[in-house]
C-alpha cells in the first residue's frame, strides 16, 4: 500500500506550479518588476506574493485597487529600518 501512495503523493505535490514573487517600487531609478500596485495585481496569479518596497512617493494615489484574487501582500510595515519611510509615532 505504501508503494502506491508515495508515487501518487509525489505526483500530486509536483502538479502545483510554484507561486511567483513580484516586487513593486515606484522610486525613480529602482529596478523593480512593477512601478504600481495595480500593474502588479493585474499580472499576478492566484497564490503569488507581491512585495511592496518603501518609497517616498505615494503608491497609486488616485487609483482604487480591487483585489479579486488570493494574493500575499507584504509591505515595509514591520521592517522600518530597511525602508525610506520614517518610523511612525503613536
Amino acid at each position: 500500500m505504501k508503494k502506491i501512495l508515495l508515487p501518487i503523493f509525489l505526483l500530486f505535490i509536483c502538479s502545483f506550479p510554484e507561486a511567483a514573487k513580484w516586487w513593486v517600487n515606484n522610486s525613480p531609478g529602482i529596478n523593480a518588476d512593477f512601478p504600481t500596485l495595480k500593474e502588479a495585481h493585474d499580472a499576478a496569479n492566484e497564490g503569488d506574493t507581491i512585495y511592496v518596497e518603501g518609497s517616498l512617493a505615494v503608491y497609486d494615489n488616485n487609483n482604487a485597487i480591487n483585489i479579486n484574487k488570493q494574493l500575499v501582500l507584504i509591505g515595509p510595515g514591520i521592517f522600518w529600518e530597511k525602508t525610506l519611510l520614517p518610523k511612525p509615532t503613536r
